[in-house]
């Protein structure tokens, strides 16, 4: 069986934009907020797909794509609603992927004294997981990892095949890359 991470466009948006600093360590830039930063009308302009990235790594996705999600996906999954107009979610994933960073070779750049997170984590695709024959062919995962640098830190979403299929056949705008085991 296939896992697979999803991608998609840019979404010509920082997420993080309008957030207070005090959700990010004034070190390295980490998130270390308690909770999901939601912001209130991020997107000014219309949203043109069902799925798509912020410049800072976070999936935004349309009511439609929401509406499948409820009705296909096996895992538990919470929407967080971003904008009004037009109406765009972000995802939480409760269960995770756990990330194989030995066989992919991530790299974890400087260890950040103040908060304990890493300035940069680097290497995220090819996918590679440890936990792939775990995965729910209908579920979706984030990685137990969050890739990137400072505030533009963000998990992969990884699916399982099934979903991953349904997915691609109803929205043509997303990518569908191979996890590797």
């Amino acid at each position: 069986m296939t896992n697979y991470a999803i991608f998609a466009a840019d979404a010509d948006i920082n997420y993080y934009s309008d957030a207070p600093e005090e959700l990010f360590c004034s070190s390295c830039c980490s998130y270390i907020g308690s909770k999901p930063y939601l912001p209130n009308d991020l997107m000014e302009s219309s949203l043109k797909k069902d799925f798509c990235y912020s410049y800072d790594g976070q999936l935004i996705i349309s009511t439609k794509a929401k509406i499948f999600l409820e009705m296909n996906s096996s895992t538990e999954l919470e929407f967080h609603k971003i904008n009004s107009d037009p109406e765009a979610f972000v995802i939480e994933a409760h269960s995770k992927a756990i990330f194989d960073t030995e066989k992919r070779k991530t790299r974890f750049v400087s260890k950040c004294g103040k908060c304990g997170n890493f300035e940069s984590i680097v290497g995220s695709t090819p996918p590679f997981l440890k936990n792939a024959s775990n995965i729910d062919q209908m579920g979706l995962y984030f990685t137990d990892i969050q890739f990137g640098s400072g505030k533009e830190k963000s998990p992969l979403i990884i699916v399982g095949e099934k979903l991953g299929k349904m997915l691609k056949k109803t929205f043509k705008e997303i990518d569908l890359e191979d996890v590797r085991v």
